[in-house]
């Protein structure tokens, strides 16, 4: 069943491109591990870091989270979309590798904060609100693009999973990469 039109202040059109999404997401979701790694820093910035997320997972998650927003809360799609996984991703990507779990914590709080407060502040019709295309074509193209990085990430991990033999419930599945060993390089500064 499709539906179109507006619902709380806020224009919405279905269609299959959510059911392509939910795919993702559920995959996206299946493909988290390493949770035993995660630990906390010490000293001035106490942060949880999680050597085990590789950027491919943060970068699938915040397609498949762009592809849903876009498609279930249109008028609001850029800032907690866009805006928000951009304040999670860029530090993570950058300069505060291995903390993206503690960052989208963060700006998901404020978030949530805020439009509790402000309700209709994304509303149709208000100033803040941006408005997206409303064209399917653009809802089944980062559809696919979300299932596009999480299938591709699927193989990945699973590839590693093979070639090792890893156990994906309680081993560090990239545990040996570049990039996880600079991340776990912070495990020095332990909490105790």
């Amino acid at each position: 069943m499709e539906f179109e039109g507006i619902v709380d202040g806020m224009y919405y059109i279905s269609g299959g491109w959510n059911y392509v999404n939910g795919v993702a997401g559920i995959l996206n979701l299946l493909l988290i591990c390493g949770w035993v790694g995660i630990f906390a820093t010490s000293g001035k910035r106490k942060d949880m870091i999680w050597p085990d997320q590789t950027k491919l997972w943060i970068i699938a998650y915040g397609a498949w989270n762009i592809a849903y927003v876009y498609a279930c809360a249109p008028g609001n799609a850029f800032y907690s979309g866009v805006a928000l996984n951009i304040a999670a991703t860029v530090p993570a990507l950058l300069w505060a590798k291995g903390t993206w779990m503690q960052n989208r914590a963060q700006t998901l709080s404020f978030w949530m904060m805020w439009v509790m407060t402000f309700p209709h502040f994304f509303a149709t019709g208000s100033t803040f609100n941006v408005s997206v295309s409303y064209n399917p074509a653009a809802n089944w193209t980062i559809a696919f693009i979300s299932l596009g990085l999480n299938v591709a990430l699927a193989i990945w991990q699973v590839s590693r999973i093979v070639k090792y033999k890893l156990n994906p419930f309680k081993d560090e599945i990239w545990q040996g990469t570049k990039a996880y060993d600079e991340i776990n390089s912070k495990r020095e500064d332990i909490v105790a």
